[in-house]
């Protein structure tokens, strides 16, 4: 399965409100990781009281990026000898750096290894016209889901926004990790009376969903900007292409011939006031109907009665405890009248 996880800082009352303006960037910026070249983007306060001391900062971290990607053993020498463009690592590899890209939120740093291949593609793709988001226009193209087989993670919105990438990769792993393998604990109450003087009905519901899957290096394909928050794209490389369907096919019949599916659901407001938490919610309220269908036990009672009319009291009892692994294929989030709307696509892995 070809993974997608797009992360998001945003506020949901800031959603579709994005900047109309065009701003160039590197290309590297608006796409670290291609097919033509893999590299990884450090970022860093664009002030420091040191001279260079935020373009170093961006490039260690950069470094270190790519160190944890492929699962390279680096000294504290090889992170801090960054001051060059070019530097030979302790494992007989040589990375370059770029010039960095700065913005008024903070200072990026690119890395990657200094191949004649990867050396011509970046002099002939140097600037690229926009490292805005736009919803609307669909641009970048990569935000439309439609196009993109694969799954959605959101992080939080960062105090510092040189943070921001950082977080959005953390909190990327931490959606990655909730559909790898999740247990699910569901327990639900249903009670409901009919009668000549009543006709009512109660529902309560207890769940809990935990992550229990391990962490996966994940690669950072895209980015793209708006005047407060950052977008960014990444993939899981060792999966295989997913099979992929419109959001109008997978809402109605979201099981394929190989597979149970499920949509998961959410609708309203969230407490904090985040899509972060909203789109988690969905994913979740997903992975429960996974479980159901999975394992699921059933205890019911009913009972009628006759008084003043016949009366009649059911009570249903539904217990699921059990491990789910599921594949998070797409995320739907629309806006109507103030309030999100968010569907999520899950295949049982």
């Amino acid at each position: 399965m070809f993974i997608r996880i797009v992360t998001l800082t945003l506020f949901f009352w800031a959603f579709g409100a994005f900047a109309n303006s065009k701003s160039a960037a590197p290309c590297w910026f608006v796409s670290p990781a291609n097919p033509n070249i893999t590299g990884f983007i450090g970022a860093a306060s664009p002030f420091s009281a040191m001279p260079n001391g935020s373009k170093y900062a961006s490039r260690k971290r950069a470094l270190a990026k790519m160190a944890i990607f492929y699962n390279w053993s680096l000294s504290t020498k090889d992170l801090n000898n960054v001051k060059t463009s070019r530097v030979d690592l302790s494992n007989g590899k040589q990375v370059a750096f770029s010039e960095p890209y700065v913005n008024d939120n903070a200072l990026y740093s690119y890395v990657y290894l200094n191949t004649i291949k990867n050396k011509k593609y970046l002099a002939a793709n140097r600037q690229c016209k926009s490292a805005l988001c736009d919803f609307k226009a669909c641009s970048p193209a990569w935000l439309c889901q439609d196009q993109y087989p694969s799954l959605l993670g959101v992080s939080q919105l960062t105090a510092s926004p040189a943070k921001q990438l950082f977080e959005a990769g953390h909190n990327a792993q931490q959606i990655f990790k909730l559909t790898k393998e999740s247990h699910v604990q569901v327990d639900t109450k249903r009670l409901v009376s009919t009668g000549k003087w009543q006709d009512w009905a109660f529902t309560q519901e207890r769940s809990e969903v935990e992550a229990i899957g391990s962490a996966s290096p994940l690669l950072n394909t895209h980015l793209c900007l708006t005047e407060s928050y950052l977008f960014a794209r990444f993939i899981d490389p060792n999966q295989d292409t997913a099979l992929h369907k419109p959001f109008a096919e997978w809402l109605i019949q979201p099981s394929t011939k190989e597979s149970y599916g499920v949509v998961g659901h959410f609708s309203g407001l969230t407490a904090d006031g985040k899509l972060s938490t909203a789109i988690n919610l969905a994913i979740k309220d997903g992975l429960k109907e996974l479980a159901r269908i999975k394992e699921i036990s059933i205890d019911n009672t009913y009972r009628l009665k006759s008084g003043d009319g016949l009366y009649s009291f059911s009570s249903t009892f539904e217990n699921t405890s059990t491990t789910v692994r599921a594949k998070l294929m797409d995320v739907r989030v629309e806006e109507q009248n103030e309030r999100l709307i968010i569907n999520t696509w899950l295949l049982e892995n």
